[in-house]
Order: structure tokens, then C-alpha cells, then sequence
């Protein structure tokens, strides 16, 4: 039984080390990805002209760490019994 189990782990360990091996090391230095990150900035310069993404953004991770506040405290006060 445990010649099995060596077996397979063996061979999902080379097939993790195939596969990983086909990928390059750094998706970032491709000249595909600077000509769609070049595209892409642009698309979101016009957008961000007439819709601000970077403050609706920022307000809804406020907005988000607000909530998880408040449910963390009542939480805890659960947790120690003061409320039910």
C-alpha cells in the first residue's frame, strides 16, 4: 500500500514540476502584456474623466471596514454576553 501511495505522490510531484516548468518567470516582462496594460490604461484614463473609480473605491473600503467593525464589537459583546 505504501509503494502506491510513493507512486502517486512521485508522480504528481514531477507533473507539478512539468507544469510548472512551462510557465515563464515573469508574466509581466512580455511585450503582449505592456501593449494590454498600455491599452488598458488608457480605456480607464477616459473612464476615470467622467466616472471617478479611485474615490468610489476609497469610500466603499471605508464603507466595508465600517461594517466588519461593527460586527467584530457585536460579535465580541455576544461572545462575553452583555447583549443577545
Amino acid at each position: 500500500m505504501g509503494v502506491v501511495v510513493d507512486w502517486i505522490l512521485d508522480f504528481l510531484y514531477s507533473l507539478a514540476v512539468l507544469s510548472i516548468g512551462w510557465l515563464p518567470d515573469s508574466p509581466f516582462q512580455t511585450d503582449s502584456f505592456r501593449k494590454t496594460l498600455s491599452g488598458f490604461s488608457d480605456l480607464m484614463s477616459y473612464i476615470n474623466y467622467f466616472v471617478p473609480v479611485g474615490q468610489m473605491l476609497t469610500i466603499t473600503a471605508a464603507y466595508v471596514a465600517a461594517i466588519l467593525i461593527w460586527y467584530g464589537v457585536r460579535w465580541i459583546l455576544r461572545f462575553v454576553r452583555y447583549i443577545d
